[in-house]
């Protein structure tokens, strides 16, 4: 369950980031690794 409510938590990170700077976005990819794992 926890899972599911992180990715939901990167997807709405994502959708803000893909808004606000694709630099935010390179950061966040590490972060979307760890929650995959």
């Amino acid at each position: 369950m926890t899972s599911i409510s992180l990715k939901k938590g990167v997807v709405s990170s994502m959708r803000q980031v893909n808004c606000a700077s694709p630099i935010a976005l390179s950061f966040n990819i590490p972060f979307v690794t760890q929650g995959g794992s």
